[in-house]
């Protein structure tokens, strides 16, 4: 998924040394007060999460994982998760 260059940047989460990627991914949204525990999907709906542990995040390349997860765009990188604006469906 590409995020749109207008999208607005709702939550913006520092992945932590020792931090699960689906902690990092629940906090954000928690950030953007959106409460991943009162929601109709869990976020293995949305993002396989082992998957994504599984890339080499500390290579040279800048990866950046880009995503819908409860209808927001989101960012994913080996510092940070972004959550963007929902889109319009």
């Amino acid at each position: 998924m590409a995020i749109p260059d207008d999208a607005a940047v709702i939550a913006r989460y520092s992945i932590g040394d020792d931090e699960s990627l689906a902690g990092a991914i629940t906090a954000a949204f928690r950030r953007a007060d959106v409460d991943p525990y009162e929601r109709d999907t869990t976020l293995d709906d949305w993002v396989d999460c082992d998957s994504l542990s599984e890339l080499s995040w500390d290579s040279n390349e800048a990866l950046c994982v880009s995503t819908e997860v409860w209808d927001h765009p989101t960012a994913i990188t080996a510092d940070a998760v972004t959550v963007y604006a929902p889109t319009d469906r």
